[in-house]
């Protein structure tokens, strides 16, 4: 595969097969040629756009680089993704889609929480995948790569995101009750003043749960209210010591 040293356009019209596939979450120290490695052997490739230095970092988030990969036909495209997403690149899990200028973004996005520690992104795109087609699954990890307990989903269509949100927590995965609302990015959201309404607690009495949730009542009204639980190896259900609650 030849990299191309021109700068070959990434969008194609509307009558024409998308032949640029975006790589998420590559991990810090790769290089173009490993790029080039692992994506060339689907076609040819005519451009790179690689960004190895992501512009925001924070101490305790590991650095991710993404890039495009531009083919010369959508069929290497295509291929590209169906065998590379969610494969590991230097060491780490990527994310592999078609780059489609054109797909909004709005109003297909999950935020789901409380995941199993265990669950990766394959496992995400998996479990979301029997409600509707998924384009895109993250479970975000700390700086050592361990997950987070929440994650993020996208969906082709904006019917099976709704139609996930309804469900709410009769979603499980495991024996974790999953918690999903809808996830907006910041370029969505209303250039408004922020305005925070939900409150995360943790570290109280497992035997005063009960006391918690009508403290928070006396507070002001509350939308939603929920405390996670975990079924032990005997059957028994216990709390796991922090909840969240929407004002």
């Amino acid at each position: 595969a030849v990299v191309s040293t021109q700068s070959t356009g990434m969008h194609t019209s509307k009558n024409e097969k998308p032949t640029t596939i975006y790589v998420g979450s590559i991990p810090e120290g790769t290089e173009s040629t490993d790029i080039i490695r692992h994506f060339g052997i689907y076609g040819n490739i005519v451009n790179i756009n690689f960004n190895s230095k992501p512009v925001v970092k924070t101490p305790n988030k590991k650095t991710m680089a993404f890039a495009y990969v531009v083919y010369d036909n959508a069929q290497s495209a295509e291929a590209a993704v169906q065998n590379c997403n969610h494969s590991k690149l230097s060491g780490q899990e990527i994310r592999v889609m078609i780059y489609e200028p054109e797909f909004k973004e709005k109003g297909r996005n999950i935020w789901v929480k409380n995941l199993p520690s265990v669950c990766d992104n394959r496992m995400l795109a998996a479990c979301f995948g029997a409600i509707g087609q998924v384009k895109s699954a993250k479970v975000s990890k700390d700086a050592s790569g361990q997950s987070k307990g929440y994650g993020f989903v996208q969906f082709v269509k904006k019917s099976d995101a709704k139609k996930v949100i309804k469900l709410g927590s009769a979603l499980k995965m495991g024996q974790n009750e999953l918690l999903v609302q809808e996830y907006e990015s910041r370029e969505e959201q209303a250039p408004t003043a922020q305005v925070f309404t939900n409150l995360f607690f943790k570290d109280f009495p497992l035997d005063r749960a009960q006391e918690i949730e009508q403290k928070l009542i006396n507070i002001g009204p509350i939308t939603s209210f929920y405390m996670p639980t975990l079924i032990k190896d005997d059957g028994s259900i216990v709390l796991k010591g922090f909840g969240f609650a929407n004002f």
